[in-house]
């Protein structure tokens, strides 16, 4: 009886192996299979920080007047394109600092779609994420130029009639003082 029982502990144990083994391949191949349906659902569902797409700025073409010239400008890993025109000496502008700036908004196409003055406080994410980045070290007396891709400007809304949807803009900013 003892053999028997020894016997039986035996063959329990090896099918007690198999099963195991059998449940965690199944288990591991459906945790498999629901990990790349959640990456391809990710993949294609909007991002909430859009990406630009690759070539937003470099496809488009730029009215001659505009005077813009991507080799001279430095591209940052966001897609905005920056170039400083003037530097400046004065303060300057970091997060968390409020500056006020001059600027001008400009279509690609040359069409001016605003200018003004205005005061920003870095790092509060109150106007578009471009003037965020592209105002950040910027000198008080500096003038600056920003290609923004829609990513960083005013996505696929658009700014009511003034700037359509997806739309790449140009800016030159001037740094007039930083509070």
């Amino acid at each position: 009886m003892m053999k028997s029982i020894a016997t039986l502990c035996t063959t329990a144990r090896g099918t007690l192996r198999r099963t195991l083994r059998r449940t965690l391949s199944i288990v591991a191949s459906i945790a498999l299979a629901a990990c790349s349906q959640a990456a391809a659902t990710a993949a294609s569902s909007p991002a909430a920080n859009p990406q630009p797409l690759a070539g937003d700025i470099e496809r488009t073409t730029f009215d001659p007047s505009l005077g813009v010239h991507l080799d001279s400008m430095h591209r940052h890993a966001d897609g905005l394109y920056v170039q400083d025109l003037v530097s400046g000496t004065g303060a300057v502008g970091t997060r968390g600092r409020t500056v006020v700036v001059k600027y001008t908004g400009w279509l690609p196409n040359g069409k001016q779609f605003d200018s003004g003055e205005i005061t920003v406080t870095l790092g509060t994410f109150k106007t578009i994420r471009a003037w965020e980045e592209g105002l950040l070290g910027m000198r008080v007396g500096g003038r600056r130029r920003l290609l923004v891709p829609p990513s960083l400007g005013y996505g696929t809304k658009g700014s009511g009639e003034a700037i359509p949807p997806n739309a790449v803009l140009v800016f030159d900013m001037e740094m007039m003082t930083v509070l």
